[in-house]
């Protein structure tokens, strides 16, 4: 059995791993630890004598991989082979899914916190988003971190220039560790979260959006969604190493929304509450009388007080939250009917169905 080496760029691509063993039948699929150096890379390379290498880690040199029919992972094609192949999210598409979503606040400003480095993505990213805001007729402040200097270094910059925007703004954060730093950032300066600045990131990673205060919305980009379809094309450069590069570019499936984006008209704390019960609970079997009970008012008021900074009602509100989480699952494919139901709450595919077609 041929091997194909997969290099991660942290241990968080233990999923995408899996995925690649599931969907190379046939391969025996490798993946080597994280933080490798280019020599410790090379070693490998000469011990398992890959048919084929899926690298996911910028830091290692493109010309390890000379000879060997490899795809990269978010790597500037300027700086690959002449026919590697090569995988990125469609940046274009995240500057404008971000630019819709906070237009939508109706805002009087914007900006962008660009993540620490000069990745490719990193660059690309920020220009989708400006060039997004400035077909609005919108101008955006971008905030660029230094390279030199440690964490508390960035946070003050950071905190000054927040500071010196007009507010409420929103802004756009590279990826959801930068959106972390804002918040915290925001919090030490003394600046309310969705109040003062409306906050967006990238990745929906939800060991760090869920434990935000106040929650992180974040656009959805998943490296493992759909099919992987980069490996058929893989598949193909194994058979024949001088086929012309092959591009595939890995769709945003949307945005989460959660706490940091949630602006209403007249602030009502109960409301509020009420949106982070239904967000959290709504595909476990909430019902609205539940989230009625938790209002300090009685069923009628409590429904007229939802729906006026809503514009819909808890049952609304409810249902458009498992639906959005079944249209997620469904684009990634990576579940069966039965199952997609059950994570919306439902017993029956045919309940699903229903939802969608409502």
């Amino acid at each position: 059995m041929e091997t194909i080496l997969f290099f991660p760029r942290s241990l968080k691509n233990g999923r995408l791993d899996y995925l690649l063993a599931q969907q190379l039948p046939g391969w025996h699929v490798q993946s080597v630890g994280p933080d490798l150096s280019p020599a410790a890379a090379r070693e490998l390379i000469a011990f398992w004598r890959p048919a084929a290498c899926i690298v996911n880690d910028d830091r290692l040199p493109a010309s390890l991989f000379r000879g060997i029919p490899t795809t990269f992972l978010h790597r500037n094609p300027a700086n690959l082979p002449e026919h590697a192949d090569y995988v990125m999210y469609d940046e274009r598409e995240i500057g404008r899914l971000a630019a819709q979503e906070l237009l939508a606040l109706d805002l009087p400003s914007y900006a962008y916190v660009a993540d620490r480095g000069s990745e490719f993505w990193n660059v690309k990213r920020q220009h989708a988003f400006v060039q997004a805001m400035t077909l609005n007729g919108r101008g955006v402040a971008v905030f660029t971190p230094s390279a030199v200097g440690g964490l508390a270094r960035l946070q003050t910059g950071l905190a000054s220039w927040l500071k010196d925007l007009p507010r409420p703004v929103g802004i756009f954060a590279a990826c959801d560790d930068m959106a972390e730093l804002v918040c915290a950032t925001c919090l030490h300066a003394g600046l309310a979260i969705p109040a003062d600045v409306a906050l967006l990131g990238v990745d929906n990673n939800e060991s760090i959006c869920e434990a935000c205060r106040p929650s992180l919305s974040s656009i959805a980009v998943d490296l493992n969604q759909g099919r992987l379809p980069y490996l058929e094309k893989l598949r193909l450069h194994i058979a024949n190493p001088n086929l012309p590069r092959q591009v595939t570019l890995i769709q945003p499936s949307g945005v989460v929304r959660r706490a940091s984006t949630r602006r209403f008209r007249k602030a009502d704390a109960a409301v509020l509450a009420a949106c982070e019960t239904i967000r959290t609970r709504a595909c476990c079997g909430l019902t609205a009388r539940e989230v009625v009970d938790a209002f300090p008012c009685k069923r009628r008021m409590a429904e007229l007080r939802f729906r006026a900074a809503t514009g819909q009602s808890i049952l609304e509100a409810i249902r458009a939250e498992r639906r959005a989480t079944a249209e997620r699952l469904l684009r990634d494919g990576q579940l069966t009917s039965d199952l997609v139901a059950a994570q919306c709450g439902y017993s029956t595919p045919s309940s699903v169905y229903r939802l969608l077609h409502a």
